[in-house]
């Protein structure tokens, strides 16, 4: 099941939506907690996860919102789907912001344009 079309169906989730993702890695851990083999380790064959001995569960340095850092260990596997998640985020933000600076732009190239032809018209 997808995450998204559950968002989808219904406005009455939207406030289920926003507390999943601001809080999203501690709902990924509680989900991946509670669903059964979730913990199996795709590097040991599905084997029980060795957390700390393994190479792949790394220390990781998070920045909030207030710029404490916050430092938690997590599987790189799991982190990196999480810093896609972000990633994407940001980049859907930079492209609205982008796009919203193009529209000024050519509003104040038009406003010139019209400005020019208006002082051209006056000294002709």
């Amino acid at each position: 099941m997808n995450f998204l079309s559950i968002f989808k169906k219904s406005r009455l989730n939207a406030d289920i939506k926003n507390r999943v993702l601001k809080n999203r890695e501690g709902v990924l851990d509680a989900l991946g907690q509670s669903i059964k083999g979730a913990k199996g380790c795709p590097h040991m064959m599905m084997q029980k996860c060795a957390g700390p001995f393994c190479e792949k569960y790394l220390e990781f340095v998070h920045a909030n919102e207030k710029g404490v850092k916050e430092k938690y260990w997590r599987c790189a596997d799991i982190q990196t789907a999480l810093f896609t998640v972000d990633n994407n985020n940001l980049l859907k933000t930079l492209i609205k912001e982008q796009r919203e600076t193009q529209k000024a732009m050519l509003t104040v190239s038009e406003g010139l344009i019209k400005l020019t032809k208006a002082i051209k018209e006056k000294n002709a």
